[in-house]
């Protein structure tokens, strides 16, 4: 499916509904208490974290309520061109007002949202842009089958941080529907996908492409807190132009199991979420290993370029020491798509870490870590030399947060300030590709 700048500008225009795929609001009423497992987002081109919606608030207009958000942030940027030389650094101002809304229908509901990123430079106006980001879905609760219909849009000019520092504009379209059924003790799902991602700028048109994704997911509950499950996916990538990119295909089969034993409720004497005293974990963890055969085609000219034949993983654990903290480890082994060089793919193996520790009544801080290592399975060459390359990609961010508002039913923040520090660094085979970059900044926001 193509997406059009018209057509995104109707997307636009239309002020569409939702949550996103991963990390979105729940299914329906009956979905709620199910078991805890789900479909991946498995490959998840729009990462953006965005703001939640907050059950109860909003203005209510008819069976339609809004939810306004904002956002401000101003920090001093070392390196805005991520350059591993002639470092230019900058003041960068950043607006991000959207409005997100719900409206339910007997057990069905509609929620989306749209938001504006505005960002300005105070000395480089070059590097100023405007981003749109939208997303939407329709929740169709039929007892123990629920449907769910999701489209998600992003159109967006930024420096790139995985692969190379080139500013480039994109557009991401991501529409998808699933399907669950749930009993007491069992779960299956299923789903299909539609990834579109288009370049801007003509001289990467040939990187445009159009990934289909079929998903299966059975779930059994082993015990009061434990569901095994198994997971397949399937399938394949189009390039527009194969002059000197191949079609990808691709099936992978995984197992894992998941673990969740959280129990907390709202105290109103202490205004916060304290741990049910009956002597339950405060613990749940999600773990899934498989193995994933990509096969590419070829292009003329260029012969057959290396297929994935590999393990993948995918694993996050989460600890609550106390309410409103946690601890947060996560790893992620899989195959991501690369338009450096002849390279069509990269291994990427993902480590993060996050701890959100209480240190006053509203007061928190907030310490974030990231590590990655790329492995390219085809040589280049840059400047003379010829390798395959490997990079090594860190990331750390601290941030002291105030949280004067919090919704009682979810504990989520709907009002915050901080301050923060962010380091970048990656460590490339090809010297060129390096880069060390910091910022440091204030942020202000709300959500109702």
């Amino acid at each position: 499916m193509t997406i059009t700048r018209s057509g995104m500008v109707g997307w636009v225009a239309r002020g569409i509904l939702a949550a996103a795929w991963a990390g979105g609001l729940a299914w329906g009423t009956a979905w709620a208490d199910d078991l805890p497992v789900s479909l991946s987002d498995y490959p998840r081109i729009i990462k953006r974290d965005l703001p939640k919606m907050q059950p109860g608030r909003g203005v209510r207009l008819g069976v339609l309520r809004l939810h306004p958000t904002f956002q401000t942030t101003a920090e001093y940027d070392d390196n805005i061109r991520l350059s591993p030389s002639d470092e230019k650094e900058d003041i960068v101002f950043t607006q991000m007002p959207g409005v997100m809304g719900e409206a339910g229908f007997g057990r069905h509901r509609v929620t989306g949202g749209y938001w504006a990123e505005i960002i300005n430079f105070a000395d480089e106006s070059e590097e100023n842009a405007v981003n749109h980001i939208a997303n939407g879905s329709v929740n169709f609760d039929l007892g123990h089958l629920g449907v769910k219909v999701t489209d998600g849009m992003e159109n967006t000019t930024s420096r790139l941080f995985n692969e190379d520092s080139s500013r480039d504009r994109l557009f991401l379209n991501a529409a998808g529907v699933r399907a669950r059924y749930d009993r007491p003790k069992w779960v299956f799902e299923g789903g299909v996908k539609n990834n579109r991602t288009e370049h801007r700028l003509a001289s990467r048109d040939v990187d445009d492409r159009t990934e289909n994704v079929a998903s299966l997911l059975i779930g059994r509950k082993v015990a009061s807190k434990t569901t095994l499950f198994a997971e397949g996916v399937g399938g394949h990538v189009n390039y527009d132009s194969n002059t000197s990119n191949a079609d990808h295909r691709y099936w992978q089969a995984s197992l894992g199991f998941a673990y969740q034993a959280f129990s907390q409720k709202w105290d109103e004497d202490t205004d916060s979420l304290e741990r049910d005293t009956e002597g339950r974990s405060r613990l749940r963890a999600t773990v899934k290993v498989g193995f994933q055969d990509r096969q590419l085609s070829d292009v003329g000219g260029q012969g057959h370029k290396a297929d994935f034949e590999n393990v993948v993983a995918d694993a996050v654990l989460e600890y609550r020491p106390k309410p409103l903290e946690s601890i947060t480890l996560g790893y992620l082994r899989a195959p991501e798509i690369s338009t450096f060089g002849s390279n069509e793919w990269y291994r990427t193996d993902k480590v993060t870490l996050s701890w959100k520790k209480r240190l006053l009544r509203k007061l928190y801080a907030i310490p974030r870590f990231s590590w990655q290592r790329h492995d390219y399975p085809e040589p280049s060459t840059i400047s003379g030399v010829t390798a395959r390359r490997e990079d090594d990609l860190l990331q750390f961010q601290g941030e002291l947060r105030y949280e004067p508002r919090v919704d009682p039913k979810t504990g989520e923040a709907w009002v915050w300030a901080g301050l923060f520090y962010t380091f970048r660094n990656r460590d490339s085979d090809f010297d060129t590709l390096d880069f060390d970059n910091s910022r440091v900044g204030v942020k202000i926001g709300f959500s109702y």
